[in-house]
């Protein structure tokens, strides 16, 4: 507001902010804190033009229409997005008179339809174009509107929204476009690309034509001069191009949605082999300098690479230091044979100092990196979580651990990732037996577990716990919520122990925070080979069996150990409300689940009894425990005696398929990766999963997913993009990461709604 007037005076700040309405509010404020957006439109308007008034503020605030209610109120709540669309008209103008904003919110067209609503309510996007060309010029008038509106065709085409939107792109600030020159512009386009002997369009196609038409029209009487097509450029481009007309046309308007006619008059100049490379750089918004300078610089071959580089690194090098990046680059060929995981590596690994840029860019340390964490997402997951310190650290004991080099942080640090990642440490590792019987409580709450030949070093002692615990959960269901590590057993049990903090020392590995009965836990949960953790002697007479009177003796002392271990751990019955959610959303009820109802089986309602009774006939014997079926038998047995049963119509069916495939997903989107065993379930439902879907599980999937998963999932993929492309086949000339990219931010589904 106070634009070149030099600086405001302090108390007439403070009083301007402490304006109340009539019942003591104050009108910059809202819920207690300042609304901007409110006084950035004044700010606006008054732009350059000192302070607004506190008396014309307030009226304007308050104007109503013809039947009293508040212009600037949306559904009873304040828009302020309606009132920044008039500020912007006015920027610099003062604020404006009130008939003429009730007038214009009042206009009709021919048919004495409002032009500003649609189905009813008021629609602010048309409004917002005209706003953006008429940025600081005033209000538009009704007939300059209503010319631009009639030259659109908004009653007979569906591409109007894309026409007005490009429009007022190109015009923004500029005022309204002349119609008379476009309708000009638009003749001789229209003659050039479809001449009156051509023969006739399909209406689809016609419909594009009228679209493609009016687009490429609005760049020859663009606003600014680096936007500007000219007519002679247009006829050398028809020239030059084969094809049909609609296909050049499409071309011409990739070219020019992206740079304007700068692209087009770059575009000719360049020879017949490059021009495909700005074409395709142009569709995915690449800025045209660095465009240019990798077409002009470097082979095709390198392009993408450069590119890549220097959009999402943030960097342009030169060709001495590219040629030096592309060297090191092309080492990494050996070790990631996917340019997609040579990129996203080469992304992680910039955060880096340059110094170490270059260490790890070396082929030898890469595939020591590689070897730990194999999927470069993981790794990128990772690097997004923590620091470049952090990072560099974990790099470094990935190398030190393939050198066999690793010191006591390197084997905790990868404990720690690997437990975070979800990956086994597939490294080949002669695991001695009975490495870790010698084990006891320490402390107040942890375990410590003694170095004992044949092992010779605690380091040694902690890498054989690493990877065997790693193995055994690499078949299993287990993930982090906080610091706790939940273990999902075989059966659906579900088991918390706190996050494993291992501590290597002189004598042996400590894991602080787990005490003798976690420890336990985890071993009886996991199904620990027996043969690490039992001495020598109880695993000699497990394998070498006594008598039979003593052996019936030792195997009931064993299960009876193994019972009282398995009750040490700690059993977590799931809430009744979710207990009473699975029963009334008909949901299955998995084998570990049955405990949970038979814990609660005297206090679960009598509705909800009868309901679970049914289930319960329906299940195996195996699965629900003898306890509840007995209970469930002789509370409910005197209703289902005086019960008729239901008629075929009321009787609860199975959701159907898409219903089944909603409530799966809804489970398998709270997992950070997903296995093989996720997928296979997803197998029944492939031709109800939308895209996003597909590329929601292509984004997660984890260390054993076998290649013949994914290659049909990319499979599914393509029929699926090969059916939306039958609304708009400019999804099949989109290069594959950028489609993916697309689909993962629902850009497709909502383009395709549109």
């Amino acid at each position: 507001m106070n634009s070149g007037r030099g600086f405001p005076k302090k108390e007439e700040v403070l009083e301007l902010l402490s304006w109340t309405d009539s019942e003591g509010e104050k009108i910059w404020y809202k819920d207690g804190r300042l609304n901007l957006a409110l006084l950035s439109a004044f700010s606006s308007m008054n732009n350059g033009r000192g302070f607004p008034k506190k008396e014309e503020v307030l009226e304007l605030l308050g104007w109503t229409d013809s039947i009293g209610e508040n212009i600037w109120y949306v559904g009873g709540q304040f828009s302020p997005e309606r009132l920044h669309l008039f500020s912007s008209m006015n920027s610099g103008r003062g604020l404006p008179k009130k008939e003429d904003v009730l007038e214009l919110l009042g206009w009709t067209d021919s048919k004495g339809e409002k032009i500003w609503y649609k189905d009813g309510q008021f629609s602010p996007e048309r409004l917002r174009a005209f706003s953006s060309m008429n940025n600081g010029r005033g209000l538009p008038k009704k007939e300059a509107v209503l010319e631009v509106l009639r030259w659109l065709d908004c009653e007979e085409h569906q591409e109007t929204s894309s026409v007005l939107s490009l429009m007022s792109k190109l015009h923004v600030s500029g005022g309204l476009p002349d119609i008379k020159t476009l309708k000009n512009n638009e003749h001789k386009l229209s003659n050039l690309f479809f001449p009156p002997s051509a023969d006739g369009l399909e209406s689809d196609d016609e419909d594009a034509m009228h679209s493609q038409i009016k687009q490429a029209a609005l760049f020859l009487s663009a606003h600014k001069p680096d936007q500007v097509l000219s007519f002679e450029t247009v006829k050398e481009f028809n020239e030059l191009e084969k094809g049909n007309a609609l296909q050049k046309l499409k071309k011409l308007l990739t070219l020019l949605t992206a740079n304007g006619g700068t692209t087009v008059r770059h575009y000719l100049k360049l020879s017949g082999p490059d021009r495909p490379s700005l074409l395709k750089y142009s569709a995915s918004r690449m800025p045209l300098p660095l465009t240019l300078k990798a077409i002009n610089d470097f082979p095709e071959k390198e392009r993408d690479a450069y590119l890549f580089f220097c959009k999402e690194l943030n960097a342009a090098p030169d060709r001495k230091q590219w040629k030096d990046i592309h060297l090191q680059l092309n080492r990494l060929e050996s070790v990631l044979e996917s340019l997609d995981a040579q990129k996203i590596y080469l992304e992680v690994i910039w955060r880096l100092a340059p110094p170490d840029r270059a260490h790890f860019l070396d082929e030898t340390v890469a595939e020591s990196v590689i070897k730990i964490l194999p999927y470069p997402n993981v790794l990128k997951m990772l690097a997004g979580k923590h620091s470049a310190q952090w990072l560099k650290a974990l790099l470094e004991a990935c190398y030190r651990y393939q050198q066999q080099t690793p010191s006591r942080e390197d084997i905790q640090l990868l404990f720690t990732v690997l437990l975070e990642a979800q990956l086994p440490l597939n490294e080949p590792r002669d695991i001695p037996d009975h490495f870790m019987f010698q084990y006891r409580a320490s402390g107040v709450s942890g375990t410590f577990i003694e170095t004992v030949p044949p092992v010779q070093t605690a380091e040694e002692l902690a890498l054989h716990f690493v990877t065997s615990s790693m193995d055994v959960l690499s078949n299993m269901f287990y993930r982090y919520e906080g610091n706790r590590l939940r273990i999902e057993q075989y059966g659906g049990e579900m088991h918390t122990l706190p996050r494993p903090e291992l501590d290597i020392q002189d004598a042996g590995i400590e894991i602080r925070n787990w005490s003798i009965k976690d420890f336990h836990t985890f071993l009886v949960v996991t199904e620990f080979p027996e043969q690490y953790y039992l001495p020598e002697n109880v695993w000699h007479q497990h394998c070498n069996p006594e008598p039979p009177l003593h052996a019936q003796r030792r195997l009931k002392t064993c299960d009876q150990r193994k019972k009282e271990m398995a009750q040490a751990t700690h059993f977590q019955p799931l809430s009744i409300p979710a207990l009473l959610g699975l029963l009334a959303h008909n949901v299955a009820i998995k084998p570990g689940v049955w405990r949970s109802y038979d814990h609660y089986k005297k206090k679960l309602p009598r509705a909800a009894l009868d309901q679970l009774l049914k289930r319960v006939e329906q299940a195996s014997h195996e699965e629900v425990p003898e306890s509840l079926r007995a209970y469930l038998e002789a509370s409910t047995s005197h209703l289902v005696r005086a019960v008729e049963p239901p008629p075929p119509e009321a009787t609860t069916e199975l959701p159907d398929e898409k219903e089944q495939l909603k409530r799966l997903w809804s489970h398998l989107s709270r997992k950070e990766y997903l296995v093989s065993a996720d997928i296979d379930l997803l197998t029944g439902y492939k031709e109800y999963m939308s895209m996003e879907q597909i590329v929601g599980i292509l984004n997660r999937v984890h260390v054993d997913v076998a290649h013949n998963q994914l290659n049909e999932l990319k499979r599914l993929l393509g029929e699926k993009r090969n059916l939306h492309a039958q609304s708009d086949p400019l999804l099949l000339d989109l290069p594959g990461e950028v489609f993916e990219y697309l689909v993962t931010e629902y850009l497709v589904t909502e383009y395709l709604s549109n």
